[in-house]
């Protein structure tokens, strides 16, 4: 087992690391084990060899080829190689992060009692942090252990000045932020994983914060704005302030922070709609776009195929056609390249069927084989309305057919098995029900209401409208 592991780990380190490990590993201060530097170097050069070909046997053999297999001893020698890196992997992030490393050198000083290397390097860490123009979690958590050196360091020296109210606040102010991320976390979470959360101290503090002057803080605001957000069922109050915060606050985070706030905001916006508020479908528009401005939906660059959907539903949902084929094109780039030109295809099909431009819908739609499952549900489900309103019954009823025996063979669809099946039903009952009979027609609209899951529920809804 623990061959296995530190081969797994082994293999995770990139070319750029490797060449910094390898001076790691053959420094004696983090080893001295010349059986490793063996393992490291027989490692290097065929760590892309098939498992087969670095078996137990092998690799004894590359690090101590004159001498018989021996389980234990090479059992030894992966377990110094995998300390070995895991040290490297932790130096890496102690030394990616200046102010860490300045805390701890805050702690050495302090520890030695060298009071003026102390006081120069926390006067620096001051500096640092007043000129950081993110006022975030990590920048709320800095301060809180800065300022716990500084008392215990002034302490020691029995100062009259000790910066104990600073500290209070400090850690009040770090404990409240990471209380109201975990508690947006879980809130988030909690309907996906089917689980309840205990939330301990969540009840009093926001309780306390409701009037409290740590709302003026823009790191405790926007996360408290968010969790009253995600908690709301009615109340668009808190919507109101966190998009208030996403627009005038957009300075004080990171992009990968602000992308959760502006989730959570258009999840809200989508509940809303969901509920019937259709006023919200523009809200959650806009917030897509100040989002995209403020480039906070980008992953390692790119854009996720699903946010590229997400926007340009949206828009389509706003009328702003214009707007979405721009989007559709300019922004096709900085999708995944594996898969650019079938999601460019999907949404541009979505684009032309909204514009009633079913030519051009039909054609990508026929001619691109989609690599995702519900882009493929979804692809099928605009040609049958397009069929059905271009009155082409045969070719709906072929595709209703074919459509239904995709969807069983596939597995893990969840509900959305269901509501494309029920979406196949009801299209066909549209073709069959007798337009003359009012109660049939009444019977219709009142089983696809009340149908639980049941994809494009308005389109249908508005078809059965017109046939009477």
């Amino acid at each position: 087992m623990s061959e296995n592991r530190t081969l797994q780990v082994f293999k995770m380190l990139s070319k750029k690391e490797l060449k910094s490990f390898e001076k790691f590993v053959r420094s004696p201060i983090y080893n001295q084990h010349k059986d490793v530097i063996n393992l490291f170097e027989f490692l290097k050069k065929n760590i892309n060899k098939e498992e087969t070909q670095l078996n137990s046997e092998i690799l004894f053999e590359a690090i101590f080829p004159k001498e018989k297999f021996e389980v234990q001893k090479l059992h030894y020698v992966n377990s110094y190689l995998l300390k070995v890196i895991e040290q490297f992997f932790a130096w890496t992030e102690w030394q990616s992060e200046e102010k860490d490393n300045q805390l701890h050198l805050l702690r050495a000083y302090r520890k030695r009692g060298l009071h003026q290397h102390f006081d120069r390097i926390f006067l620096k860490l001051e500096k640092s942090q007043k000129k950081t123009v993110f006022r975030n979690r990590s920048f709320h958590l800095v301060e809180y252990q800065r300022y716990i050196e500084k008392v215990k360091a002034d302490s020691f020296k029995r100062s009259g000045n000790i910066p104990l109210q600073e500290l209070s606040d400090a850690q009040d102010i770090s404990f409240i932020v990471e209380k109201l991320y975990n508690a947006c976390t879980m809130l988030s979470l909690q309907a996906v994983v089917k689980k309840e959360y205990e939330t301990g101290l969540l009840q009093p503090l926001l309780e306390f914060l409701e009037n409290s002057k740590w709302l003026d803080e823009p790191s405790v605001a926007i996360y408290y704005y968010s969790y009253k957000a995600l908690s709301a069922k009615d109340d668009s109050s808190p919507f109101e302030k966190l998009k208030d915060l996403l627009q005038n606050e957009v300075g004080s985070f990171t992009p990968a922070e602000l992308r959760g706030h502006y989730l959570i905001a258009i999840n809200f916006c989508i509940r809303q709609v969901n509920q019937g508020n259709r006023t919200f479908l523009r809200e959650a528009f806009e917030l897509y776009k100040s989002g995209l401005v403020a480039a906070v939906f980008y992953e390692n660059g790119q854009l996720s195929r699903w946010t590229y959907k997400n926007i340009v539903v949206a828009g389509l949902q706003s009328k702003e056609y214009d707007w979405v084929k721009d989007f559709i094109y300019e922004y096709a780039e900085r999708l995944p390249e594996k898969i650019r030109e079938g999601n460019k295809n999907h949404n541009l099909a979505h684009y032309y069927y909204e514009v009633k431009d079913y030519d051009r819908a039909m054609q990508l739609l026929v001619m691109t084989e989609f690599d995702n499952v519900l882009h493929n549900m979804f692809g099928k489900m605009l040609l049958a309305k397009m069929y059905y309103e271009l009155k082409e019954q045969s070719a709906l009823d072929n595709l209703l057919m074919s459509f239904k025996a995709y969807i069983q063979r596939k597995k893990g669809l969840g509900y959305h098995k269901t509501n494309y099946l029920n979406f196949i039903k009801y299209t066909k009952r549209l073709t069959t029900v007798n337009f003359f009979d009012k109660a049939a027609l009444e019977k219709l609209k009142t089983q696809m209401s009340d149908e639980q899951y049941l994809v494009e529920r308005k389109w249908l809804l508005e078809r059965v409208a017109a046939l009477k």
